[in-house]
């Protein structure tokens, strides 16, 4: 009956041990990673707003895209790597929820279920000045907004280029038009 509280006791312990890790280590390495972030998200909305140009060169987009490459594979390493540390924590929770609770005293009864609530609602991971936890949801949020970025560059691009043609069309229309008001006097 009782032999799982040793495990119990285990689990506790380790979730308690994780979190002080995790806390510490988000305190000494948030500013690294916020600048890593940050930095790498601007490198790569420069090489998208470069690549949108139409008056690039072949080196330059092979350079942009080379650029691109290795930012993105920078911010995957970082967000995967760091991500980890999330799910390291809760997979204690996974652990506790697949555990027999049937032949436990109310007493541990109440401990683990106020662990498993403390694990469930604690957002626990390195932690980016409160903008957001790093976790396995921050790479879809980096894609999304850069997707949206892409989206908004192209946009402008079209318009910008639309906008030119027409000028250039009324210039041409209106000289065409002063020419041949001229020879009618």
């Amino acid at each position: 009956m009782h032999q799982l509280i040793p495990e119990v006791r285990f689990s506790r312990e380790r979730y308690q041990v994780l979190c002080r890790i995790v806390l510490a280590l988000s305190r000494l390495t948030r500013t690294c990673v916020a600048l890593t972030l940050f930095f790498d998200m601007i490198v790569v909305c420069l090489c998208i707003y470069g690549l949108s140009s139409a008056n690039v060169s072949t080196g330059m987009i092979l350079s942009q895209v080379y650029q691109m490459t290795i930012t993105l594979a920078g911010i995957a390493f970082v967000t995967g790597k760091w991500g980890r540390l999330h799910t390291a924590i809760h997979s204690i929770c996974g652990a506790l929820n697949n555990t027999n609770w049937t032949n436990f005293p109310t007493k541990i009864l109440s401990k683990m279920n106020l662990l498993l609530t403390q694990c469930i609602t604690k957002k626990s991971g390195i932690d980016v000045y409160g903008l957001f936890v790093l976790d396995n949801s921050t790479l879809i949020m980096i894609s999304g907004t850069l997707l949206t970025y892409c989206v908004v560059v192209l946009q402008f691009q079209l318009d910008k280029d639309l906008t030119i043609k027409c000028r250039v069309r009324e210039n041409y229309t209106t000289y065409e038009h002063t020419n041949s008001t001229k020879g009618a006097y």
